[in-house]
């Protein structure tokens, strides 16, 4: 495009200007066709300041007012002259003259258009951006490389002297430019077999070149560099990394990432995948053509030699000597090397053994550098592979199978978990069979199925891998456990004596009454039970079978532990009444069972998990009861075909006539209740719930990790992500408001202050509780705090401690409306340890755990190291108690946590005045008498207070925050009573004694 100027009022003729800056009209060569493509030759212009490309610097633009209406303007690019007639802000509307032959341009490369067309177009509408005001700058700038061309042809000039010199396209900067010189291309240069030949060949090259046109010199290392630059190469880089990512050893780079299919040879293809496992970023291509510098033409290939020819060739000499001697990779490392099976030569054996073989010792060094991956100063069998020696054939590496590795790592790990089960079951009961019977199969019907093996896992105490035990266990996939698969020998043995015994006598009364309890005294000891196998002629152990009856232990046996042997009983043939009664309503207890089983699977495969199917599908109007009519109705619209009745006996075991979830899943509801406890406690209305602990982000919903995260918050002690199942009625990963309608607590009246609120920080929940607290009591804080949370005897003030739940009671009572749970965690994260157990002669007790909820994360701190896991074990296991244990592990709040700086003074108070004084009693005595006070209900004033300590026992701390923290009532003097508050010589016992009272 061409590039306009605007004529400001035209420069002195050239002969008027100062020396340096005579302007001279140049002649243009043209270079290529087109109109932009054009060069101007011009030699002093080369010594102008050169810009980033290379490129002489053009003149700064000036800032000029717009163009006007009637300013000359001039196309630089096609010569053409004009005058502005329209101008706006954007664009100018141009009258072009016809062209005149004094200002025309000889441009060859210009573009062909006829005259009829250049006077067609006379007048045009331009961008104002592509318009330079015509300045002096921009001429002397165009007129330095003018002068030369100027003195060659003077008749060039323009008529007005003036030459346009605007530069702003590419096309015209490269106009101003002197064309590169070419040098004389060289013939291609011959592959360098010996340097001899190279040396003529350069040496000719130079002398056909002339002046500065003379080649640059190569190194003989490095084509296309100088030999003044010591710039690593791209090959050496790459070394380097391989070296870096392997510990220091090429050739374990090459064979592990660079020559995967062992094949010796690698592509280019293989180089660059190679290459970014080794974590190079270079130039792949660049090193490839110094790889193959000295190869032939049509090399595809590359070896370890050529990017490391030492340390081929060195791995070459090894690998020759062991071949020749018919040695393989086990038969170096388990006869020479390995000779103590350690699994790794040291340097100093290594050193040792290849000295032996004749080696010298720097080869063996750089052998033992290449070989040792990591620098670990020792070589195992799996790096002196790298040898490539070759293998015994039954300990050749098989082909990598993934799936049987997996496999295989399975059939370990679950050969290891049963081992440690195993081990945990003897160590604990004495033999597998007794851990079976007394904490594994507790109703005795002689199989597990995974929930019961799990449940009674948990009850023992194991921690394992459960679900790999099981399936170690179960490898039959049968769905359930027995004695065999705990135990196969013991299963063998009693299976024995049973089918011993059976061939003999149909019943086990008849074994008990004839053979082991021949005096009928309803007990079998060892001895006679030995003595009665052999009268039997038992082949077996009879010693083994006696402790696998022998289940308590005591060292005999009754008709109850045989029945363990499995043996056929003994049936009335005539039974009472009763006991057809008591038959049948076992039979029907048996169905029903069954039935609730049946049930309670069907419910879990449909909705996948029973609270979802109870709020779904049995109780959808949450009323929390149902009648047996509701629930037979609800029963057939599911599609259950079973018994209902014996169902429903199943479900209502204590005959109200109606059930609830706490009926169909137990554990459910201990899960919801301590929740619901835990949220009461800290939350007066849904809403702040909400947006304080689950859904902090505001997105209207609540997933697992946030829901986790909320519940530690608030230091929720049980499973949080079962819950979390529990409470996710359509099975959809994620909550809303609407689900947690189930825990009965009202919505917020208004939803922005319940948002805000959410939002507070500890540090400011805290300085409010502080203000609420100054405004109630009048006074300070330590008063509001013993006037309205501590509700003990005041003497006992001091160790009075208060539970979450009444803590967060008396802030309501007291007016407080901000976060309770930032103000609970800020005040819990202020504990202060102020008394030592050395104070009044007694350790602490350490055994309660304390759970400190902090917003944003969950800190479990105790008076002992108890882990999280141990305490969610724990608490999981605990049976419903409505969430008084959930309670409990909150902690309690003191004086301590509300004023840790007066508690602090306290502590440092007592530790001073107990060491000469053993009661409160005492001390106020000696303070008034020091006052000259004898009168026993005497009062003390702050003054008097604070010299009276001072004298008595050398306190020099604040005693002013003593006399304040006893002075509850204000009256700015307080008495022995109040001073009592103090505790010399108390206890924590005290508190009980006063809240009795």
């Amino acid at each position: 495009k061409s590039v306009l100027a605007v004529m400001a009022p035209l420069p002195p003729p050239m002969s008027a200007r100062p020396p340096g800056h005579a302007q001279t009209a140049t002649s243009f060569s043209a270079r290529s066709s087109g109109p932009h493509k054009f060069a101007l030759t011009a030699g002093p212009f080369l010594s102008t300041p050169r810009d980033k490309i290379g490129y002489p610097a053009l003149p700064a633009e000036v800032d000029v007012p717009p163009v006007e209406r009637g300013n000359r303007v001039v196309d630089v690019c096609t010569g053409r002259r004009g005058s502005a007639l329209t101008v706006t802000k954007t664009h100018v509307k141009v009258r072009f003259e016809p062209q005149q032959t004094a200002f025309r341009f000889d441009m060859q490369a210009r573009a062909e258009t006829s005259d009829e067309e250049e006077n067609m177009r006379k007048t045009e509408i331009l961008p104002v951006a592509r318009i330079r005001r015509w300045t002096l700058q921009w001429d002397g700038a165009s007129s330095k490389g003018f002068s030369k061309e100027s003195q060659a042809v003077p008749d060039a000039r323009a008529e007005d002297d003036v030459l346009p010199a605007i530069i702003t396209c590419t096309a015209a900067q490269q106009a101003l430019h002197e064309p590169r010189s070419r040098r004389r291309r060289l013939s291609p240069i011959p592959l360098r077999q010996n340097w001899t030949d190279y040396e003529l060949y350069m040496e000719s090259a130079s002398s056909s070149c002339s002046g500065d046109e003379a080649p640059r010199r190569l190194s003989p290392g490095r084509r296309g560099l100088d030999a003044e630059r010591k710039e690593p190469t791209q090959l050496e880089l790459f070394k380097q990394a391989a070296k870096h990512a392997y510990g220091g050893s090429i050739v374990a780079a090459w064979k592990l990432a660079l020559d995967q299919r062992r094949r010796g040879k690698i592509t280019y293809a293989e180089l660059v995948r190679g290459g970014r496992t080794l974590g190079w970023t270079g130039n792949f291509r660049q090193l490839w053509e110094e790889l193959i510098h000295d190869l032939p033409f049509n090399t595809e290939t590359i070896t370890l030699g050529i990017i490391d020819p030492e340390a081929h060739a060195l791995m070459e000499e090894f690998g020759d000597f062991f071949e020749r001697q018919d040695m393989t990779l086990e038969d170096l490392w388990f006869k020479h090397l390995d000779a103590d099976g350690s699994g790794r030569v040291p340097y100093d054996d290594f050193m040792l053994v290849m000295a032996r073989f004749g080696f010298p010792k720097h080869k063996n060094e750089e052998l033992f550098r290449l070989l040792d991956i990591g620098g670990e100063m020792d070589v195992s069998m799996e790096e002196l592979a790298l040898l490539g020696l070759r293998r015994r054939p039954a300990l050749a590496d098989p082909v990598i199978n993934h799936r049987l590795l997996s496999m295989q790592r399975d059939a370990e790990a679950r050969q290891l978990v049963q081992k440690d089960f195993h081990a945990y079951l003897v160590r604990n009961y004495g033999s597998v069979v007794r851990a079976w019977r007394q904490g594994l199969d507790i109703d005795g019907d002689g199989k597990l199925r995974f929930n019961e093996f799990c449940n009674a896992c948990q009850l023992i105490g194991f921690r394992g891998r459960l679900k790999t035990l099981w399936s170690a266990l179960d490898n039959a996939r049968t769905g359930f456990v027995s004695l065999g698969h705990l135990d196969k020998e013991a299963e063998v043995s009693l299976d024995e004596f049973r089918l011993f015994l059976e061939e003999n006598y149909r019943t086990l009364e008849d074994v008990w009454e004839r053979v082991l309890d021949m005096d009928k005294s309803g007990k079998c000891t060892e001895v006679e039970f030995i003595t009665a196998c052999k009268r039997l002629k038992f082949p077996g152990n009879a010693l083994r079978i006696f402790k696998y009856l022998d289940v308590n232990g005591r060292k005999d046996l009754t008709m109850k532990d045989c029945a363990f042997i499995g043996m056929r009983r003994r049936v009335d043939s005539h039974p009472t009444a009763k006991q057809k009664i008591a038959e049948r309503q076992a039979k029907d207890r048996a169905e029903a069972d069954a039935m609730l089983g049946r049930f309670k699977v069907f419910l879990s495969q449909r909705c996948g998990n029973l609270v979802r199917a109870w709020r779904r599908e049995l109780d959808p109007d949450g009323d929390g009861r149902l009648q047996f009519t509701e629930f037979c109705q609800a029963c057939r619209q599911m599609g259950f075909q079973g018994n209902l009745k014996a169902l429903w006996l199943s479900l209502d075991t204590d005959d109200t006539g109606d059930i609830s979830l706490e009926e169909l899943d137990s554990e459910a509801v201990a899960h919801l209740e301590d929740f619901e406890r835990l949220i009461h406690i800290f939350f007066n209305d849904l809403d702040s719930l909400w947006y304080t602990c689950l859904d902090v982000d505001l997105s209207g919903r609540c997933t697992v990790e946030e829901f986790i995260t909320g519940c530690r918050n608030m230091g929720y002690m049980r499973s949080a992500s079962q819950l979390h199942k529990y409470l996710d009625i359509w099975n959809v990963g994620v909550i809303t408001i609407r689900e947690m309608n189930v825990f009965n607590l009202k919505r917020s009246e208004q939803p922005e202050k319940a948002r805000s609120t959410a939002k507070a920080t500890g540090e400011a929940s805290r300085m409010e509780f502080e203000y609420v607290m100054k405004v109630n009591s009048g006074a300070g804080i330590i008063h509001g705090w013993r006037k309205f949370f501590c509700v003990s005897a005041r003497e006992t003030h001091l160790f009075e401690e208060l539970t979450a739940e009444d803590f967060c009671n008396r802030c309501r009572q007291i007016g407080y409306k901000g976060n309770l749970l930032a103000l609970w965690t800020e005040l819990r994260e202020q504990e202060i340890d102020a008394e030592p157990s050395q104070m009044d002669g007694r350790r602490k007790s350490r055994k309660s755990v304390a759970v400190r909820p902090s917003v944003g994360r969950m800190s479990v701190s105790g008076r002992a190291s108890v882990s999280r896991s141990s305490i969610l074990q724990a608490v999981h296991l605990l049976a419903r108690d409505g969430g008084d244990r959930q309670v409990k592990l909150l902690g309690s709040l003191g004086m301590r946590h509300i004023q840790p700086e007066m508690h602090k003074e306290l502590t440092v108070f007592r530790r001073m005045a107990i060491t000469k004084f053993t009661s409160s009693e005492e001390l106020w005595i000696h303070l008034l008498q020091d006052m000259n006070k004898t009168d026993s209900g005497a009062r003390l004033r702050k003054a008097e207070f604070a010299q009276a300590v001072r004298r008595a026992f050398g306190f020099q701390g604040n005693a002013d925050l003593i006399f304040e923290a006893c002075d509850i009532e204000q009256e700015h003097s307080i008495s022995g009573k109040e001073f009592a508050f103090v505790q010399i010589g108390g206890s924590k016992k005290q508190v009980k004694m006063g809240r009795e009272n």
